[in-house]
């Protein structure tokens, strides 16, 4: 495909993603369990004037980053009725559309091959844990679809540097950090492409027609904006890295000034006079250096442990969380065979189960509501919860085979690259005809990357969590695809 062409519309991925969702949530008919139970009480309580859960000891005391969930769901209450989980788990399947079809823009910004996206939509079709985590009552799902269209709009402003774009993505992320708060990793992720775009721009602005003619030979994405870049001579090195810094600033003030605007409104309401501050962040690091019942890292209750027993003083817990990890970093000083078996643990826990607790979590919602149909029982417990799982496992090596392969190519392609640069001016025609075969990483390909990389290094001193790390799975699904293509050789070659 051509840069100027669009993908064909994506119908067999969102017809299948859509239907499976759908099926399954109409199926299973499942309830709000655990943390999404004891919130939507708090939603009830809150449309009658009782905002208890705010005083000491209260949930949102000690959780207060789930009051937007909170408001969202009082909204949904007015509308459609109390505890209509239905209605939560429609949202969750529109979630999953709007997400698939980001992520497949994204593959296409990102590559412009037909055949990658193509690839991209059939391992999209395999992601059962997805279409499961349809029947899960949260805002993990809608949290991750803002998410990806904040992404989306990045990407596209890389490549037309359109002011929209950018301000779009910046209000995008700032409304799924107030939704899950582990959308910080992409907030981050976001402002350094940014700065790193703008010391980009001014490498090939002080450069001059030299970058222009080298991105003139690229024909990917990367090309398109760096030549681009190149063009803006009329400005300077400096304003192009202000630039990048203004908008990184953006998205900062968007960000922190939704939230505190949530919690102004929430405080006004129910007369108090600013919102609680909750668990110190210290508390979960703490946890997340624990071991539970050959668990490694995962939630065990000991951040809110913590805090109570400090008497919810912050100060307190955060001494008594350090003394909590200085007797677990002694642990791992005087066993280093522990200490890998620990951390290798908990990588392995997240990132190599297929299901991402999906299919725990579907069980949970079914848990106590009687009687299951022959059906059910079977999704949950017999045979159709082993298909499922047969088919999360495929998915889960293509997606990774993908992805090692694309690492692979990228990795291999600039070592070739350097190798090049260095080649004596004869075989000058010999190195261009090998960099044909070159793949040039663009900055919107880094930005995934980048987002990997640091969910991954998040969730090795955070808590540990499958369900946390399905967004980080997901959105290696267009790096994945190009990856198969490159493997299968259908992938274009750039000239």
């Amino acid at each position: 495909g051509k840069s100027g062409e669009h993908p064909p519309f994506p119908w067999p991925m969102l017809l299948a993603a859509g239907g499976m969702s759908l099926f399954l949530v109409l199926v299973i008919r499942g309830n709000a369990t655990n943390d999404a139970l004891q919130l939507d009480e708090i939603m009830q309580a809150f449309s009658k004037g009782d905002y208890s859960s705010l005083q000491e000891g209260g949930y949102l005391f000690v959780y207060p980053f789930q009051v937007t969930y909170v408001l969202i769901g009082q909204v949904i209450q007015a509308l459609c009725g109390p505890s209509n989980y239905l209605v939560y788990q429609l949202l969750n399947v529109v979630s999953i559309l709007c997400n698939l079809y980001f992520l497949y823009q994204i593959t296409w910004e990102l590559f412009h091959d037909r055949s990658v996206c193509a690839v991209m939509q059939l391992l999209s079709m395999g992601c059962w844990f997805y279409y499961v985590f349809a029947t899960f009552i949260y805002a993990d799902l809608w949290s991750f679809a803002v998410q990806s269209a904040a992404f989306l709009l990045e990407i596209r402003y890389l490549n037309r540097r359109r002011l929209r774009d950018i301000i779009g993505a910046g209000i995008c992320i700032a409304a799924a950090t107030l939704l899950k708060t582990n959308c910080y990793v992409a907030l981050i992720a976001m402002i350094l492409i940014l700065l790193m775009d703008a010391v980009n721009a001014a490498v090939s602005v002080a450069a001059g027609t030299a970058a222009t003619e080298n991105a003139g030979a690229s024909g990917n994405t990367a090309g398109t904006a760096v030549s681009g870049n190149a063009g803006a001579t009329g400005k300077s090195a400096g304003a192009l890295i202000l630039r990048a810094v203004l908008l990184g600033v953006m998205f900062v003030v968007l960000t922190k000034g939704a939230q505190s605007a949530v919690n102004f409104g929430t405080a006004r309401a129910a007369g108090i006079e600013k919102m609680p501050e909750g668990v110190p962040s210290e508390a979960y690091f703490a946890m997340g250096m624990e071991e539970t019942e050959g668990k490694y890292g995962w939630y065990n209750g000991r951040n809110v442990g913590l805090f109570r027993d400090a008497g919810y003083d912050r100060e307190q817990t955060v001494l008594d969380a350090r003394e909590t990890m200085k007797a677990s970093i002694g642990e791992f000083q005087n066993s280093k065979r522990y200490l890998i078996r620990f951390y290798a643990g908990k990588f392995l826990s997240q990132w190599g189960d297929p299901t991402c607790v999906s299919m725990r979590e579907m069980e949970e919602t079914r848990r106590h509501t009687g009687e299951l149909p022959k059906l059910v029982d079977s999704l949950i417990f017999g045979t159709g919860s082993r298909i499922l799982q047969w088919g999360m496992n495929v998915t889960h090596s293509l997606i990774y085979l993908g992805l090692t392969m694309y690492l692979l190519s990228v990795t291999g392609s600039a070592l070739r690259r350097k190798q090049k640069l260095r080649m004596p001016a004869q075989n000058g025609q010999q190195a261009q005809k090998q960099g044909q075969h070159l793949h040039t990483v663009s900055e919107p390909e880094i930005l995934l990357v980048l987002f990997l990389v640091g969910g991954m290094l998040f969730h090795q001193i955070w808590e540990a969590s499958g369900r946390y790390t399905m967004r980080y799975y997901l959105t290696m699904l267009p790096l994945a695809a190009w990856g198969i293509c490159r493997l299968i050789g259908r992938e274009q070659q750039e000239a």
